[in-house]
């Protein structure tokens, strides 16, 4: 209320209560009656009013003062007051008037009010890290926190007063009135936001909006990190119960935290028996003789004690380690329980564990080398199959190996099936045809030569097969060939494991390798002519293997012509078969170049024949005029037919071991492959799954 009023009775003139208006600043005059009752207003207005009508001044008050007013007490409540239709408002204790109320006088009260609480509000939200902002209805930003003005790379002064649309075009249009309140998902930068809009409203009308920042990046930071620890935490525990060793922990005081399943069955002492007392409890009640931990905490260092464990009568090895915080604080001791006893007896288990692991790990290794062998060599026949398995025995000696065998039988192939079973299958295999080197150059190849050692040497000289396949194996084929000068050096490389580079034979070279020998030739009848020495033969033929010829082992023929067929195809895009009588022809062939002469000799039909079959007049002329192919023809068609069937179903279900896989690759319905089996009597070797 204003106490800057006069007051007046009925019966005083108007020229008598103007002058209080000049002699005083009030803000109107109080008129009351006889008995001291407020019955009046005298306002300045109602003095211009009765100037301008020209009232006589010396006219008493009634006349002109305004009866719009009320009346209230000096402790009602300003939000209590109700104007109506009145201007003033008089504060009367019920004896004598206190004050006036006018309408301007509370709007300014409230004004400055509002403004106060609006200041303490932006101060109160700028204490919020969420981001903020107030808008007035039409979207125009009336307040904000700090926090929204920096996303916003901008100082509040920028941020007050504009309209949040031209700050944030990619907000939402500010909701229209009546709309219910919503949220929103936005990115500032590298940050994602879910803004919750809240309506503001008075009078059930919209009066503006009310923003609400939730920073999802830093929630799901948050959530990241909660996840990583909850993640931790159970991998701690996996860890600490999966131990196979007990693990007991206290804290930096000695109070039990936790145990493992483990400590538990060595000790045979409960979880819920420790966990919660001190070490110093246990050890007076008798849990244990002495404690580990106790030791921990007073050195500050680890410490392994022998333990007596009373409830079972059991004697364990503990190792307690402190674990300590940034402050060099003891936070934890972690104590590692042993069972001598038991660890023993787990020795003994794990060594006969390791060696049945270790047979079964050369059982799977020899059975994985035998796919791959088969794989790539197409090991059909019997014969083969035997070979294979004499590599495998070889492979376990290191006795130097004489192969002998007609040119294009496959020595190489079985120096490498040894090489590949042996236990240094991961060290080099190096190979060279002596035939194929000039005799002057294959000094140089094999034992490598020193810078200058000739003209047109490398730089730094260079290293030579034997070097090269040091600690592995190295294979000299056609060593019929070698001149009789060079079989001096390898054989000194076979009795002393050294040698000299050419240039240089002042520096031996020690080298650990496996020799393997093969040739088409008659060594025996070249000693004796004198054409190759005799001290190295019997040194090269400790170990002597014959590889049969292609004719001796026909029944692998057939799968080797598919297989040589297959890569043709694949190789050129083809889809060409072979027909039944050049199949047949084939078979009977006496192929004295062999494998070789075989694998070459499908590749020639398959590119000169013009069709996909692979017709009789591509056989080539020799194989043609064959005394095989002639006797063949006499037979009746059928039995030679019902031949070479018999025959490729054998060669099937011999590499394929499954009557599926068979079918499949002859082309042919698995039902017809088991009628047909049944009916020639045929089985795979070790029998064959359906």
């Amino acid at each position: 209320m204003s106490s800057q009023i006069a007051i007046a009775d009925t019966h005083q003139t108007l020229a008598h209560v103007s002058s209080f208006f000049v002699d005083e600043e009030i803000n109107g005059v109080v008129i009351v009656d006889g008995k001291g009752v407020p019955c009046g207003i005298i306002s300045k207005s109602c003095i211009i009013h009765a100037v301008a009508q020209s009232q006589e001044s010396t006219k008493t008050v009634d006349a002109f003062m305004s009866v719009s007013f009320a009346t209230v007490k000096p402790t009602n409540w300003v939000e209590n007051i109700d104007f109506g239709q009145n201007k003033y408002v008089v504060v009367w204790d019920g004896r004598d008037v206190l004050g006036m109320i006018t309408r301007p006088g509370i709007e300014r009260i409230y004004n400055r009010s509002a403004h106060g609480c609006f200041v303490e509000f932006g101060q109160f939200i700028d204490h919020i890290n969420n981001p903020i902002v107030l808008t007035d209805r039409n979207g125009w930003v009336r307040l904000c926190n700090n926090q929204f003005s920096s996303i916003l790379e901008k100082d509040k002064e920028g941020v007050i007063n504009s309209r949040l649309s031209d700050l944030m075009p990619v907000l939402e249009k500010i909701k229209g009135p009546g709309e219910k309140d919503t949220e929103q998902k936005l990115s500032i930068g590298r940050t994602s936001y879910l803004v919750s809009w809240v309506n503001l409203t008075q009078e059930e009308k919209k009066i503006g909006m009310l923003g609400f920042f939730y920073n999802l990046t830093k929630e799901e930071a948050i959530n990241e990190r909660l996840k990583q620890t909850k993640l931790l935490s159970l991998q701690l525990d996996a860890i600490i119960e999966s131990s196979f060793d007990g693990i007991f922990v206290t804290d930096g005081e000695g109070k039990v935290l936790r145990v493992n399943r483990a400590y538990e069955r060595i000790t045979g002492i409960k979880a819920k028996e420790v966990v919660g007392r001190t070490m110093q409890s246990l050890v007076k009640d008798g849990f244990y003789n002495e404690s580990v931990t106790m030791k921990v905490l007073e050195s500050r260092r680890e410490v392994t004690i022998i333990q007596q464990v009373s409830k079972m009568n059991k004697t364990i090895v503990v190792t307690g380690n402190p674990v300590f915080d940034d402050t060099q604080n003891i936070r934890l001791v972690v104590t590692n329980a042993r069972d001598v006893t038991e660890l023993s007896s787990l020795q003994n288990k794990l060594q006969h564990m390791e060696s049945l692991t270790s047979g079964f790990d050369d059982q799977q290794r020899n059975m994985r080398i035998d796919k791959e062998l088969d794989d790539k060599f197409i090991l059909a026949s019997k014969a083969m199959q035997d070979m294979k398995q004499l590599a495998k025995r070889l492979a376990k000696v290191e006795s130097t190996l004489l192969i002998q065998g007609e040119s294009g039988v496959g020595k190489g192939v079985f120096a490498q099936m040894v090489h590949a079973f042996s236990e240094v299958n991961d060290k080099p295999f190096m190979q060279i045809s002596c035939a194929a080197i000039p005799e002057q150059l294959l000094e140089s190849e094999l034992f490598g030569y020193s810078e200058g050692a000739f003209t047109g040497a490398s730089r730094g000289g260079k290293k030579g097969l034997f070097e090269l396949a040091d600690g592995g194996y190295i294979f000299l084929d056609e060593i019929g060939e070698m001149p009789i000068a060079l079989q001096a050096k390898l054989l000194r490389v076979i009795q002393e494991l050294e040698f000299y580079r050419v240039g240089d034979p002042a520096t031996p070279i020690r080298v650990n390798v496996r020799i393997i020998t093969a040739t088409n030739r008659d060594l025996e009848e070249m000693v004796a002519q004198k054409t190759f020495r005799k001290d190295l033969f019997y040194r090269l033929n400790v170990v002597p293997i014959f590889i049969p010829p292609l004719r001796e082992r026909r029944d692998g023929i057939m799968t080797k012509i598919q297989a040589f067929m297959k890569k043709c195809n694949t190789k050129y895009g083809w889809s060409k078969q072979i027909d039944h009588d050049v199949m047949r022809a084939l078979v009977n062939y006496e192929w004295p170049g062999n494998v070789r002469e075989l694998e070459n000799t499908i590749e020639r039909m398959a590119v000169m024949s013009e069709g996909d079959i692979i017709k009789y007049q591509d056989l080539p002329p020799s194989i043609q005029k064959s005394e095989g192919f002639n006797n063949s023809i006499n037979k009746s068609l059928k039995s030679i037919v019902c031949e070479v069937e018999k025959s490729a179903i054998q060669d099937a279900l011999n590499t394929y071991k499954s009557t599926r896989k068979a079918a499949n690759s002859l082309g042919i319905n698995q039902s017809t492959i088991v009628r047909k089996a049944k009916m020639y009597g045929l089985v795979s070797r070790g029998g064959f799954d359906a």
